[in-house]
């Protein structure tokens, strides 16, 4: 049976984000329990936005029971061009421009952000993003779907030569039983 965004329940509403009882009985309810996905995805996407404008119209027709996850490693290069929902088109890039702000901005809120990038190259959370094929998009890249600003802060960094590592962890979404694979 088909689930999509829309249908699925929100989090509740809370003081503050970070009540991980709040998350953990939320995804055992029945309809997130029963899509089978790593907690990382389901906080970053159905917790954190499913309430979303932009996420709920870029991905109405996206069937997320199709979605199987594996952690993969991604080359820097693949970020370079990385494409989001067209209601956040331009993020990416806005976040690139300004990566050092943003980059301080998350290490305000979770204090080990500017060390990952500069000791290790890479984000502490891995994003998540989806196979194209799966939003009918062309091409055998990737869609991001949550992670806007650690791809911008990336492509910046990438292109002011400070510290990138050459591959990078990311939740990637693929169809339940496909063949689809990537080796990295």
């Amino acid at each position: 049976m088909p689930v999509y965004l829309k249908d699925l329940p929100v989090k509740p509403e809370l003081d503050f984000i970070a009540d991980d009882d709040a998350f953990a009985r939320f995804q055992l309810v029945p309809d997130i329990a029963a899509l089978n996905w790593p907690a990382d995805v389901v906080r970053q996407w159905i917790w954190d936005h499913g309430t979303n404008d932009h996420f709920l119209r870029d991905y109405a027709a996206l069937d997320l029971s199709l979605l199987n996850w594996t952690l993969e490693k991604v080359p820097t290069d693949d970020f370079m061009t990385l494409v989001t929902g067209v209601s956040d088109g331009d993020a990416i890039e806005e976040y690139a421009a300004n990566h050092h702000y943003w980059m301080e901005l998350k290490n305000k809120a979770k204090g080990t952000v500017r060390s990952a990038w500069e000791d290790n190259g890479t984000w502490v959370v891995p994003p998540v993003a989806i196979a194209c094929c799966l939003m009918e998009l062309s091409g055998a890249g990737l869609h991001l779907i949550e992670g806007r600003t650690r791809v911008g802060v990336l492509r910046g960094r990438q292109r002011a030569g400070l510290n990138v590592a050459p591959k990078h962890l990311v939740w990637v979404g693929r169809k339940r039983g496909s063949e689809q694979e990537r080796s990295f």
